[in-house]
């Protein structure tokens, strides 16, 4: 059976999983969930929260999006649902070593996230002095993090020769920094990096991946309505 994975009609924390599941050719279909939010960030009732949120919730009671089906397992929560692809598709390295590494490539890059989305879903009047400190403090410090792991590490990802589930977040980040510098005028938040560079440029290429990046799930809107860059 085909795994499915629900989410938003966004790129957001919902592409990762698609490109790992395109990457390991594992059937999988997404099913878009409507929703949207009003001017001060409230839900706008939806059938996800009237209808198949509750349906789901009698199964999982956690449930939130993204979700993964596979077959009657349900699993929610974004790092989770990394980890439990990484497990089945066996993205998630050769040893207990590769593990923890990955583990924790994961949440730095959640953590990158987060300072994205404070910018991205915060006060309006505060979105362009935000959006500036964002590329010039905490953009480098979250990717010589990453610079200086592949340096050490080095290899063309951040923990093997090949990508892990953390890869996958880590170039979805990318790309989102990568477009959002553009829409505001920055430079590319890459140039100081070479090894990233490299990791992103081969990611974008990978012959594996080529469906999905020529598809629309790759050109959807990365943010939701309401976030100031899109």
């Amino acid at each position: 059976d085909k795994l499915v994975l629900g989410y938003w009609n966004i790129r957001g924390l919902c592409a990762p999983l698609q490109m790992m599941c395109e990457y390991t050719d594992t059937p999988y279909q997404t099913v878009n969930h409507s929703g949207t939010m009003d001017a001060d960030g409230r839900p706008v009732p939806t059938t996800w929260f009237s209808k198949e949120k509750p349906a789901l919730a009698e199964i999982n009671p956690l449930i939130n999006l993204p979700y993964i089906i596979d077959g009657s397992i349900i699993v929610t929560q974004s790092n989770a649902c990394l980890k439990y692809l990484g497990r089945k598709l066996n993205l998630l390295g050769a040893n207990e070593h590769d593990l923890t590494l990955i583990e924790q490539c994961i949440f730095q890059v959640w953590d990158l996230r987060n300072e994205l989305i404070r910018v991205c879903y915060g006060p309006k009047e505060a979105y362009e002095g935000g959006a500036a400190a964002h590329f010039a403090k905490a953009v480098p410090g979250h990717y010589s993090k990453f610079e200086a792991l592949l340096r050490r590490q080095g290899t063309t990802y951040l923990v093997t020769k090949s990508p892990t589930a953390a890869d996958f977040a880590l170039w979805e980040m990318l790309d989102h920094h990568e477009l959002w510098a553009k829409a505001i005028g920055q430079p590319s938040p890459l140039a100081a990096f070479p090894l990233l560079q490299v990791l992103y440029s081969e990611f974008r290429s990978c012959p594996k991946l080529a469906v999905f990046f020529a598809s629309p799930l790759a050109t959807r809107p990365i943010n939701a309505p309401h976030a100031h860059f899109k």
